[in-house]
């Protein structure tokens, strides 16, 4: 369950730019440079990597779904299969913020030149 919050919560986290920094270069850089390096992270990292969550995670909740699978417990999960299913929306979710991140970012460093 700890997973489904984290996967759940990693894109709003991504919004609202909280997430966890090595600020040794980072905190001291212009506004500008910091839009440069998150339009390129999310260019060269964030996107292949989920894009590649996606790819092998495919089977993976295909077949989750297909056998409706359940926990082996007797008071395990029941719906397993939706729990991978956040796989899936974690990754989607990521790849949508990112293209959020990408626009703006490039609205804001050519509405200056412009």
């Amino acid at each position: 369950m700890y997973a489904a919050v984290f996967m759940l919560c990693a894109a709003y986290t991504l919004a609202k730019d909280e997430h966890v920094r090595v600020d040794i270069f980072y905190s001291k850089l212009k506004d500008r440079h910091k839009i440069i390096i998150n339009v390129i992270g999310s260019l060269l990292f964030l996107i292949p990597v989920c894009l590649c969550i996606l790819y092998y995670s495919f089977t993976y909740v295909i077949n989750s779904w297909a056998q409706l699978e359940g926990s082996l417990e007797e008071r395990g999960l029941h719906a397993v299969y939706l729990l991978k299913t956040l796989i899936w929306a974690f990754a989607i979710m990521l790849v949508l913020q990112s293209i959020y991140i990408i626009s703006q970012g490039s609205l804001k460093l050519f509405r200056k030149y412009y």
